[in-house]
């Protein structure tokens, strides 16, 4: 909630109940207050949908980074004036180009192919791409921003690289919570699992990020959408499986 003074507010929540299509919501009686405009640095930033969602959010978005050309021609198209081509592996040059741009938040997508399900050699959870997430860790602990979100799917967090990079967060001083999301909670009629990381090491704020890690996992409990929902009429779709499973139809009573 957008107050007329410009504050933002955000109320933890649970979920009450559901009734059809309809949902009501229980406010507890926590409010915390946040800046009304957090400066958001976006690594990763591919084409920039972080950093769309950050804007969306009334953030401002000072910098974003990524090594792939094509990805940032078209970021620079989405959101002109402030990308750079980056190799986030040199932490020391990464670091200092963070700093100097004093963000208030720094947002992570970092690669997931070694992490991804339809990777089956476990080996490469540790693998040349799975150490961008521990490199991301350190750039965090060495930066300091009061606040971080990293996104990847849910394998990361099996992953030895991980341990080692949230233990050096909690010993910078974050409070860190990590969350399973499913994207069919959040409006969209696809099963699609990622995980968030929530960390702030702002003095008294813990309790904000367990508060957050509680809101998301609420999530859960709402009702799922179906194709059919979003493109009424649909009785059966098509549907391509990337990874060891067939095509096949389906009805578009699923997602």
């Amino acid at each position: 909630y957008v107050c007329h003074t410009g504050d933002v507010y955000i109320y933890t929540w649970t979920q009450n109940s559901i009734c059809s299509r309809r949902e009501r919501w229980c406010i507890l009686k926590h409010v915390y207050i946040l800046k009304e405009q957090m400066r958001i640095v976006d690594l990763f930033c591919g084409a920039g949908g972080t950093s769309e969602g950050a804007k969306v959010a009334r953030h401002t978005v000072v910098g974003a980074a990524d090594w792939d050309e094509q990805a940032l021609d078209t970021y620079r198209l989405n959101h002109p004036g402030h990308a750079v081509r980056m190799d986030l592996r040199d932490v020391d040059a990464a670091a200092a180009w963070v700093e100097a741009l004093a963000p208030d938040s720094v947002l992570a997508s970092c690669p997931c192919q070694d992490f991804s399900q339809a990777t089956r050699d476990l080996a490469l959870l540790e693998g040349e791409r799975a150490s961008l997430t521990l490199r991301t860790c350190e750039l965090l602990a060495r930066t300091k921003p009061p606040w971080f979100l990293l996104e990847n799917v849910p394998r990361m967090l099996k992953s030895p690289l991980w341990a080692q990079g949230r233990a050096l967060l909690e010993a910078a001083g974050y409070a860190v919570e990590a969350r399973v999301v499913d994207a069919n909670t959040c409006g969209v009629c696809q099963r699609r699992l990622r995980v968030f990381v929530c960390g702030c090491r702002l003095p008294g704020r813990a309790g904000l990020v367990r508060e957050w890690g509680a809101a998301v996992g609420a999530m859960k409990a709402r009702r799922k959408l179906a194709v059919s929902d979003v493109f009424p009429g649909v009785r059966y779709y098509y549907f391509y499986q990337r990874a060891s499973r067939p095509p096949c139809i389906r009805r578009g009573s699923q997602p």
